[in-house]
Formats: structure tokens, C-alpha cells, sequence
């Protein structure tokens, strides 16, 4: 993979942060646009296995290269760090759920767009970007529910507007997420370096989004 292709062109950067600002992307360095629809995501989380990574990882190259982007099974696997079967488990779920088009025809790449998602009234929430596209894969290499704790933490860094914030363990059934399952996933994240987290014995941990890509190899 040319991962030359992936960096940003001039004028495409984004804003940079520093200091006690939420972390960004260095200069050059590619991210997952935002925002995100909190319908969108609330479906991407209900899918099984890699699906939830491999339907962001669509986001984040549509949102990257335009509307509909061509792209093959091994290329998909190793930008987004996920194995060739969960990508193609996982474009399933996702083209069956309404989330994701994925045009496929003999001998030629798939092209893959977007799809909207309505929920039921008006939801303001959403996954704000940019995410700095290296964080977000060191956590899919994690495994299990953790890159949806992620978003958790990026969800609200976004809402609060700061990079350290309280996070509340039993707010987020509607990700697919229990109180356990959450607080496994942030040990993980903090063990890796994506985030650290605080401790509070009877109250709810004070987590910070770190800088850093992580401690995964990538």
C-alpha cells in the first residue's frame, strides 16, 4: 500500500490543535471527517464483528476521496487494518443495513458510497471529527467492542469540547455498549496509550484523549 496517497494536499488540513486542545493530526497526516450522524453510527454499532470498523473505515474514505470510491478487497484490509474476510463480512452487513452502496462488477474494484440513515425526529448528537486517522486504527486493532468505546470517548471530547471530560459507563446501551463492555474497551485504549483514564472508586472515571497513535503496531 502507498500510504503516500492517503496524506492530505495543501489547503486540506484541517485545524491543527496544541496544548490542552482535543487531539488532532499532525500536518500532513490524514483523518475521519466528521460530523458523523448519531443514526448512522447507532446502526454501525449493531453490526457484527468487524462491521463496525470496516463501515467507518467507508466513511472515512468516502468522506477522503469523494462521493463514490473505488477500492479492492486487499487494498480495504490493509489501509484499514482489518483481515480480507471481516472486510467482506463486514461490506455485507453494512450494504444490508442500509448504511453503505457497494457496486461490485467482475474483474474491477468496488465502489463504494455512502448512505443516509433517519431516525425517528430530530437528533442533534453526533461523532464530530477530525479524528486522526492512525489513532482511530491503532484502536481496531484492539479487538472486541473497544473501537466503539472509542468513539464514546471522541463522541463526547466533541460535545465537551475538551479533551478531558467524565464519562458516564451507563449512558450508552444505544452503541451496544454495557457498563462492563465500556469499561473493558477504555482499559484497553489506556493500555495501548490512545487514552488514560482516571479511576474514581463510586464515581465515573475522568478519561483523556492522548495524542500519541498508540503503543499498537500498525
Amino acid at each position: 500500500m502507498d500510504w503516500e496517497r492517503f496524506r492530505l494536499g495543501e489547503g486540506s488540513r484541517g485545524d491543527l490543535g496544541s496544548g490542552d486542545k482535543i487531539p488532532r493530526h499532525k500536518p500532513g497526516e490524514t483523518f475521519i471527517r466528521g460530523p458523523i450522524p448519531w443514526p448512522w453510527l447507532k446502526t454501525a454499532t449493531q453490526l457484527d464483528g468487524a462491521g463496525f470498523a470496516v463501515t467507518v473505515g467507508v466513511w472515512y474514505l468516502a468522506r477522503r476521496y469523494g462521493r463514490n470510491v473505488r477500492a479492492g478487497i486487499p487494498e480495504l484490509a490493509e489501509s484499514l487494518g482489518v483481515g480480507r474476510t471481516s472486510i467482506k463480512s463486514g461490506l455485507r452487513l453494512a450494504e444490508l443495513a442500509g448504511l453503505i452502496s457497494v457496486e461490485r462488477a467482475p474483474g474491477k474494484k468496488l465502489v463504494l458510497g455512502l448512505r443516509s440513515i433517519s431516525g425517528p425526529g430530530r437528533d442533534t448528537r453526533s461523532l464530530r471529527g477530525p479524528i486522526p486517522f492512525e489513532w482511530w486504527r491503532s484502536a481496531t486493532q484492539l479487538g472486541g467492542t473497544t473501537l466503539r468505546a472509542g468513539a464514546v470517548c471522541w463522541t463526547v471530547a466533541g460535545w465537551e469540547r475538551s479533551p478531558e471530560f467524565v464519562l458516564e459507563l451507563g449512558e450508552w446501551s444505544e452503541l451496544g455498549l454495557t457498563r462492563f463492555t465500556i469499561a473493558r474497551g477504555l482499559d484497553r485504549l489506556d493500555g495501548a496509550g490512545l487514552i488514560s483514564v482516571e479511576k474514581r472508586p463510586g464515581r465515573s472515571p475522568v478519561v483523556r484523549l492522548e495524542a500519541q497513535t498508540g503503543k499498537i503496531p500498525v
